[in-house]
């Protein structure tokens, strides 16, 4: 009994070919998510945060 379509491995060529399908799709049209979060101003830190930063990387 043969296997069915879905259960042989793919081959290489494929996968990488799908990979880099997905990686110039993702360039050129980036989720609108990802847009707002570059579009947003960042957050001003609290001299208490700048602390907290300052004191984890001297342990660091």
């Amino acid at each position: 009994m043969t296997r069915h379509l879905i259960d042989h491995p793919k081959t290489r060529g494929e996968t990488a070919r799908l990979k880099h399908f997905l990686r110039v799709e993702k360039a050129e049209h980036p989720q609108t998510a990802t847009k707002v979060l570059q579009r947003r101003a960042r957050a001003v830190q609290s001299p208490a945060q700048l602390r907290a930063f300052l004191r984890i990387a001297r342990q660091a």
